[in-house]
């Protein structure tokens, strides 16, 4: 399953970050992809906790929190 948690365009390129949940391995990944002119186009996903460097990282996190809500521990 996969929530586009954020898009930017820059020049000609447009980018959408998306948190994905692989329900096989209970792990979230940030999943970016890049549209350019024509059929220009890449894609790529990391774990999520390997992502703190990258962009949309702080709004997957965020995306989290809000889904989650307040923690009752």
């Amino acid at each position: 399953m996969r929530f586009t948690v954020g898009t930017r365009t820059k020049g000609v390129e447009d980018w959408t970050y998306s948190l994905e949940f692989e329900e096989e391995t209970g792990e979230f990944y940030l999943h970016t992809e890049r549209f350019g002119l024509g059929d220009d186009h890449n894609e790529g996903r990391v774990l999520l906790r390997d992502a703190k460097n990258s962009r949309g990282y702080s709004s997957a996190v965020r995306f989290l929190k809000e889904r989650l809500g307040p923690s009752t521990v």
